[in-house]
């Protein structure tokens, strides 16, 4: 049998672990034992400040790190967890470096799928990171596609199929350049994509390019096939300088109406009449650039604040993913954070969400990409919703979600259905409304699918969902199941218990038969 082996360093002092702790992982079994926080699996103290775990693994493993076990989840996730920086789910990739941290909210575990080889994760103590490595999948084509979250910059969004997108090898090194593409100042995430696929893609965690100034730019991005390397270069080229907001009155003044409209002015060398004075309206009536400066430094202006929206289904917020909708505006509070609420809110699993920066996704998203935050729901029923937000915030602690639950609704029998990525297992691909893919319901309450004698000619990669009544609204798991079969023909059995926790509602057995 393969095997999966788990090497964690720790310096107590630089992470914060509990003193003279043990470490643990919980998880899905191997790793815990039904995602049960005070049963979790305790390391190997290898006495050099190292701790190690061996398991037998076939497929995909959910786990976190802690230092510490504790029967309340909320106990658990405050003060032992160590998990993605992120929200939701993170897939481990070998060879790479993650970052970890002291998880207070619990949302997402790290996400990795064994190929039948042994496996060493191994934790920097100083830097607070792990990395996996052993058996990678063989890549049949090198080819290496560039997506990301910037239409403009990639002309899709998160495209690993985009061709336009693909890298050329230039001296060792896949490279993919864009010139003179027009950039507002921010950020944008990007991956590099194997085969037109995300079954394998660099760096594990989104590269995150920041973009200091509006301006025009020339962009190349490349990749190291060798140590899966990934950077990003950029060379302004030539600022952009907006508009000039505000108009000239019959005296010459140029009426301006924000900060961002002075600075415009500045830095277009105008200049006018020398007079500063505020009108009726609130605007500042300014005459020459030294005025300008006075005003800037003097602080006697108002902050222009970036108006907050969260996107989701239509089922929690009223609109379908929609930036545009005014009534899931957060609200500042007098510290800072962001805070929204709704009441009698019918909650039949997990859902997810973003926030929006000023009802637009290129002007801010979080979490950024394809990344979205999880709310977990332990049960079916009514509740009163509460998200915070705190853009100041460290990446793991911006958004909180609290459920309350205020109510039991009647039982409902769903239908549950299989929606993945194989036309020669499911018939069809990505289709949650094909009824010959429902699954059938057992005296236990668990669901099963099945298939006999299903031939794959080539070794494939299998990714699917168990979706609910035939909508993407509730769907399991967050990021899709993953299983890998080689050639030859199987009977595929599929299930699915809604009552069990998140990493252990579903399974997926292929039974190779005999030839």
């Amino acid at each position: 049998m393969k095997k999966f082996t788990l090497i964690l360093s720790m310096m107590i002092a630089l992470v914060g672990l509990n003193a003279n702790a043990a470490i643990y992982l919980v998880g899905a079994a191997p790793f815990g034992e039904g995602w049960d926080p005070s049963k979790g699996v305790e390391m190997t103290d290898n006495g050099d400040g190292t701790y190690s775990f061996t398991a037998e693994v076939n497929g995909a493993v959910y786990f976190c790190f802690a230092d510490g076990l504790d029967s309340s989840w909320d106990v658990f996730n405050g003060t032992f967890r160590f998990g993605p920086t992120g929200g939701g789910d993170q897939i481990v990739t070998p060879g790479q470096w993650i970052t970890t941290q002291r998880q207070g909210n619990g949302n997402g575990s790290y996400k990795f799928t064994g190929t039948g080889d042994e496996y060493t994760v191994t934790f920097d103590e100083t830097n607070l990171q792990f990395k996996v490595e052993g058996y990678v999948a063989p890549i049949t084509e090198d080819v290496y596609t560039v997506a990301g979250s910037s239409a403009v910059l990639f002309g899709t969004t998160w495209d690993p199929a985009n061709a336009d997108n693909d890298m050329t090898l230039v001296e060792g090194l896949y490279t993919w350049e864009k010139k003179n593409v027009e950039l507002a100042a921010g950020s944008f995430a990007f991956k590099v994509t194997a085969n037109h696929s995300w079954d394998i893609a660099y760096p594990s965690s989104d590269y995150y390019q920041a973009i200091e100034a509006d301006g025009i730019y020339d962009v190349k991005i490349t990749f190291n096939a060798d140590n899966k390397d990934v950077n990003c270069e950029l060379t302004l080229v030539e600022p952009v300088i907006p508009e000039i907001r505000g108009d000239v009155d019959a005296d010459g003044k140029v009426n301006i109406g924000d900060v961002t409209a002075l600075i415009d002015i500045l830095l277009s060398g105008q200049t006018a009449p020398a007079t500063a004075d505020c009108d009726l309206d609130g605007k500042v009536n300014i005459g020459d650039v030294t005025a300008l400066i006075d005003f800037l430094l003097s602080g006697n202006w108002p902050a222009e604040e970036m108006v907050y929206t969260l996107v989701g289904p239509a089922d929690v917020f009223g609109s379908d993913w929609d930036p545009a909708d005014e009534a899931n505006n957060l609200v500042m509070g007098e510290d800072g954070v962001y805070t929204w609420s709704k009441e009698n809110v019918t909650l039949y699993g997990n859902f997810q969400f973003k926030v929006v920066g000023n009802h637009d996704y290129s002007v801010y998203e979080w979490p950024i990409g394809m990344n979205n935050w999880v709310a977990n729901v332990a049960e079916e029923g009514i509740y009163t919703i509460e998200i915070t937000f705190d853009p100041e915030a460290e990446d793991a602690d911006r958004i909180t979600c609290t459920l309350t639950k205020t109510g039991d609704i009647a039982p409902i029998e769903h239908v549950y259905t299989i929606a993945g990525s194989s036309e020669i297992l499911f018939g069809t691909a990505w289709d949650p409304a094909n009824n010959d893919n429902n699954m059938t319901k057992g005296e236990d309450g668990v669901y099963t699918w099945s298939k006999e004698a299903v031939e794959f000619a080539d070794a494939a990669t299998i990714e699917f969902k168990v979706v609910q009544d035939h909508s993407w609204v509730y769907s399991w798991p967050s990021n899709n199941w993953v299983a890998n079969v080689e050639a030859g023909m199987y009977d595929v059995v599929i299930t699915f218990d809604p009552a069990a926790d998140d990493m252990d509602k579903i399974t997926f057995t292929a039974t190779m038969l005999e030839e």
